[in-house]
């Protein structure tokens, strides 16, 4: 999975991994591609390689007793699973 923009003219590429945590998708950088040159996260200095690890994306307004449970980068985007016990059906409109 992919986030791009341009920074000064130039293309630049995020590489990331998602990962489900209790009740949040995380998104770890693994690799960002300015230009033609990659840049492996784990080669980045501490401070700056941390905060591009474990980025959250909430996911909001799934019902009562529904948690997530894998999220998979597919073609064109990503798969979410959520499994859940006791749910009122009336909650999934």
């Amino acid at each position: 999975m992919t986030a791009s923009t341009t920074v000064l003219g130039v293309p630049l590429v995020a590489l990331l991994a998602p990962r489900v945590e209790p009740g949040v998708i995380r998104v770890d950088v693994t690799t960002v591609r300015l230009g033609s040159l990659d840049v492996a996260i784990d080669t980045l200095p501490g401070a700056l390689a941390d905060r591009l690890r474990g980025l959250q994306i909430p996911v909001d307004g799934l019902p009562h007793g529904v948690q997530l449970t894998a999220v998979a980068v597919v073609p064109g985007g990503a798969r979410i699973t959520a499994a859940g016990s006791n749910v009122s059906l009336n909650d999934l409109r």
